[in-house]
C-alpha cells in the first residue's frame, strides 16, 4: 500500500483504455482553434489597450468613449452562455470559423464608422465574435483530445490566456506611436482566414442537430444571458459612475440579479434544465471555480497593475512597459513544458499551491514599490508571477475538468467560462476600485503631515510651493495605493493555497501499458 508522501509525488493514473490516438487532422483542426482563440483575445486586448487613442481619433468625449470598450465588454461577456449551447447544435467545426469571419470583418469596418451608433454596434459584434473564441477551444480540447494528451492541451489553453498581455502592450504602443490608431483593427486581418481555414477544414463534421432547439430551455438562456450582460456593464460603468450612487449602475446590479435569481430557479425545477447545476456540488468542481477566480485576480499584478503604475507615476507609454513584459514570454516558453512533465507525475494540488505561492510571493516583492522603482526593479517579482503562472493554472484546469464527464460536457463548459469571462471583466476594475479607494486614504494622511509651522513642510512649501507638495503628495498616495493592491492580491493567492486543501485528489493522464 502506497504511503500518502507516495501518492503525491505519483498520483493514481487515468485508464485510458482504447482510448482513440489523436489524428493529424485532429491536430490541425486544435490548431485553427486556437489560433482563432488567439487572435480574439489580441484583438480585445489590443482594443483595450488603445482605447484613449481610438476615442481620441473619433473626436469622442469621455463619457461617450468609456461606453465603446462597455458595449464590446456586454458582447464578450454575453455570448459565453451561448457558446456551449451553439456548439451542441452547430458543432465547432461550424461556430469557430464564423465567429473568426463576423470579428474580422467587423475590424475592417470600424475604422471607418460614420458615426457614433454604428461603432457602437460594431464594438458589440467584436465581443459576441470573440468571447466565445476562448472557451470554444476549451471545449475542442475536452471533446476531441485524448486524455494522456490532456497536458500538453491544458498548456497550450494556459500560454493562450497568460501570454496575450505580455506582447499585447508593444503592439498596441507600435501602432499608436508609430503608426496610426486604425492599424490596432488591422493587425489579426493577415491570420484571421488561416484560422477559418484550418477550424473548418479539420475539425470533425458533425451534423447539425435540429432537434436541439426545440427541447432548448430558452427562459434560461435568456435569464442567463441577460444576468451576465448586466453585471458586464454593471462592473465597467461602475467606477465612473460612482457605483450604487448612480441609478443606472444600481439598476443594472439589480437587473442583473433578478434574471439570475430567474434562471436559477427555473433551472432547478425544470425537467430539462439548460445548465445542470448539481455539478455544483461537486466539490472539485466548485473549489475549482473559485481558484479561477483567484488566479484571474492575482495576474493582474504583472499584466495590468505594474503598467498602469509606471504610466501614472512616470509617465510611460504602453511600447515601453509593454518591452518589460516581453522578457516574461521566456520564462512562460520555460515554464510551461515544466508543468506538462510535471502534471503527469505530481499530484495537481501541489502545482496550483505551488503556483499560487510563487504568485503570492511575487506580488508580496510588489508591496515594497516605491516612486523610483523602474520596470527593471518590477523584473524579479515578474518573472516569479509570469513562470508560475502555467504551473498554477494548467494543473487547476485539469482540476476543475476532472469530475466532468462526457454528458456534463455543456453545463460544466458554460459554468467555467461564465465564470471564467466575468472574474476577467470583474479583474481591473477591482484592482482599479482598491487603488483608488487606498489613494483617497492615504492622501488624506499625508496631507495630515503637511502643518504649516514644521520645519519640514516649511521647507517643502519653501522650495517646491504648493504645487509642488500637493504633486508629492498624489504621487506618494498613489505607489502606496498600489503597494497597497498587490498585498490585497497576495492575501488573494493565500486564500487560493487554503482552498487547495480541501481539493479531492485527482489522477494523472499519462498513459502506461498495464
Amino acid at each position: 500500500m502506497r504511503s500518502r508522501l507516495g501518492t503525491l509525488i505519483r498520483p493514481p493514473m487515468a485508464d485510458a483504455g482504447l482510448e482513440p490516438s489523436l489524428t493529424r487532422h485532429q491536430l490541425l483542426g486544435l490548431a485553427g482553434a486556437a489560433l482563432a482563440a488567439l487572435l480574439g483575445s489580441i484583438d480585445q486586448r489590443l482594443g483595450t489597450l488603445a482605447q484613449a487613442d481610438i476615442v481620441g481619433g473619433f473626436g469622442l468625449g469621455r463619457d461617450e468613449g468609456s461606453w465603446l470598450y462597455t458595449a464590446y465588454l456586454v458582447g464578450f461577456v454575453g455570448i459565453v452562455p451561448l457558446t456551449p449551447w451553439l456548439a451542441q447544435i452547430f458543432s465547432p467545426r461550424r461556430v469557430i470559423p464564423s465567429m473568426v469571419m463576423v470579428f474580422a470583418v467587423a475590424d475592417m469596418l470600424c475604422p471607418d464608422a460614420p458615426d457614433y451608433r454604428t461603432l457602437i454596434i460594431l464594438r458589440t459584434i467584436q465581443g459576441f465574435a470573440q468571447g466565445g473564441l476562448t472557451p470554444l477551444f476549451l471545449v475542442c480540447l475536452l471533446q476531441y483530445l485524448p486524455i494522456r494528451n490532456r497536458p500538453v492541451g491544458f498548456a497550450a489553453y494556459v500560454l493562450l490566456t497568460t501570454t496575450v498581455p505580455l506582447f499585447c502592450n508593444s503592439i498596441a504602443g507600435l501602432d499608436t506611436d508609430l503608426v496610426t490608431w486604425q492599424t490596432v483593427f488591422y493587425m489579426t486581418a493577415p491570420l484571421a482566414p488561416v484560422a477559418l481555414v484550418l477550424s473548418y477544414a479539420f475539425l470533425p463534421s458533425q451534423p447539425v442537430k435540429w432537434e436541439a432547439f426545440l427541447g432548448t430551455d430558452y427562459f434560461s438562456l435568456i435569464c442567463l444571458f441577460l444576468a451576465a450582460c448586466m453585471i458586464a456593464a454593471g462592473l465597467d460603468q461602475g467606477q465612473r459612475l460612482d457605483w450604487f450612487d448612480n441609478g443606472l449602475v444600481t439598476a443594472l446590479f439589480a437587473g442583473a440579479g433578478f434574471f439570475l435569481a430567474a434562471f436559477v430557479v427555473n433551472d432547478l425545477f425544470t425537467a430539462k434544465p439548460l445548465i445542470d447545476l448539481t455539478l455544483l456540488g461537486r466539490r472539485n468542481f466548485t473549489l475549482g471555480l473559485v481558484l479561477v477566480v483567484v488566479f484571474d485576480l492575482a495576474i493582474l499584478g504583472p499584466s495590468y497593475l505594474m503598467a498602469q503604475e509606471q504610466m501614472m507615476i512616470r509617465g510611460l507609454k504602453p511600447l515601453q512597459t509593454g518591452n518589460i513584459l516581453l522578457w516574461l514570454l521566456i520564462t512562460q516558453a520555460v515554464s510551461a513544458p515544466l508543468m506538462v512533465f510535471l502534471l503527469r507525475r505530481v499530484d495537481a494540488r501541489i502545482l496550483v499551491g505551488f503556483g499560487l505561492l510563487l504568485m503570492g510571493g511575487g506580488l508580496m516583492i510588489d508591496t515594497f514599490v516605491t516612486p523610483d522603482w523602474d520596470g527593471n526593479d518590477y523584473m524579479l517579482s515578474l518573472v516569479l508571477q509570469a513562470g508560475a503562472w502555467p504551473l498554477a493554472f494548467g494543473p487547476l484546469v485539469f482540476l476543475t475538468t476532472s469530475v466532468l464527464t462526457p454528458m456534463d460536457g455543456v453545463s460544466g463548459g458554460t459554468l467555467f467560462n461564465v465564470v471564467r469571462n466575468l472574474a476577467l471583466a470583474a479583474g481591473s476594475v477591482v484592482g482599479q476600485a482598491i487603488v483608488v479607494v487606498r489613494e483617497r486614504v492615504h492622501s488624506d494622511v499625508e496631507v495630515q503631515h503637511v502643518v504649516p509651522g514644521r520645519y519640514v513642510s516649511d521647507v517643502r512649501l519653501l522650495l517646491q510651493g504648493p504645487a509642488g507638495v500637493l504633486g508629492a503628495i498624489r504621487q506618494n498616495a498613489t505607489v502606496q495605493a498600489f503597494a497597497d493592491t498587490y498585498g490585497w492580491l497576495a492575501l488573494a493567492c493565500l486564500a487560493g493555497i487554503v482552498l487547495i486543501v480541501f481539493e479531492r485528489e485527482a489522477p494523472i493522464t499519462e498513459s502506461r501499458p498495464k
